[in-house]
């Protein structure tokens, strides 16, 4: 049996394949070479130009565009499930590998309502502020996924990987604390990563919008010889330190997380020493 995508910039589902030993079964899909996010980005965040990084943001852009106009929500957006592989489209263009949105596997209708009045699950840095409160998942906050996304591809480091994955933390959240953005990255890509990462879901763009205004990077990239330089500047990260297995089962593995008596979520946090995000 072999299963087809329309979608180039999709993983090929080859067809199902039984565990003898489990008596469980498994999808066959397309072989991605690169990995997934993390650990492509520990072995290549000093190679990538803001230009190489666009691309992966791009086709990201597109798969959840995809995904949102088939009326479908993630719910599970995060470093672990982006995987990178080749298709046609990374091989015509000057990213080495086409970025791809993986398991679907706690995705829900965008008419679906689902809520436990104490319990959420995912990864809690890319979670949105208001589904730590209601434990309703929208399309905007798997914007809100993807904003964070474009913070981990920028520094090349897992959201908050300094931090203690608990109640303070998810406080924190609530009261605006986002990841770091390095300075040198393009003012298009800080846009467009606030916007997705505003507390209010009202003020993210829908996904149509956001592939639209991720097409506009390259529109920049092709402008001035100077606007398109900082394009071509790579990043350079410091003692890069791979995750390790622990770390991506302890923080970056999907967990059911329990979430009560939260701040009302907002986008500034006042606290000096600490990167935030100040959309206001």
């Amino acid at each position: 049996m072999c299963i087809t995508c329309d979608y180039d910039n999709f993983l090929q589902i080859y067809g199902i394949t039984q565990v003898p030993e489990k008596n469980e079964y498994m999808l066959v899909i397309q072989y991605a070479e690169g990995g997934n996010l993390l650990s492509y980005l520990d072995q290549n965040i000093n190679k990538l130009t803001w230009r190489m990084k666009a691309e992966l943001v791009k086709y990201i852009a597109f798969n959840l565009d995809v995904i949102h106009s088939r009326g479908l929500i993630h719910c599970d957006l995060h470093g672990g499930n982006v995987l990178l592989g080749r298709s046609s489209a990374s091989m015509s263009s000057k990213a080495s590998f086409t970025s791809y949105i993986c398991d679907l596997g706690l995705s829900q209708s965008v008419n679906s309502y689902r809520s436990n009045s104490q319990t959420i699950q995912g990864v809690l840095p890319y979670i949105a502020p208001e589904v730590l409160h209601t434990h309703k998942h929208t399309s905007k906050s798997d914007i809100y996924g993807f904003g964070i996304l474009m913070h981990q591809i920028a520094s090349g480091e897992p959201p908050f990987r300094d931090r203690t994955f608990d109640y303070k933390l998810i406080k924190d959240i609530c009261n605006g604390l986002r990841p770091y953005m390095p300075d040198s990255a393009p003012e298009p890509f800080k846009e467009l990563a606030k916007q997705c990462c505003d507390a209010e879901p009202n003020n993210r763009p829908d996904a149509d919008k956001l592939k639209r205004e991720v097409q506009q990077f390259f529109t920049h990239n092709d402008s001035s010889q100077e606007e398109s330089a900082v394009w071509d500047i790579i990043y350079k990260k410091e003692n890069v330190n791979p995750v390790s297995h622990v770390e991506k089962e302890s923080k970056y593995s999907s967990k059911i997380l329990t979430t009560e008596h939260l701040p009302t979520p907002r986008n500034s946090y006042n606290t000096s020493g600490m990167n935030v995000m100040d959309c206001n």
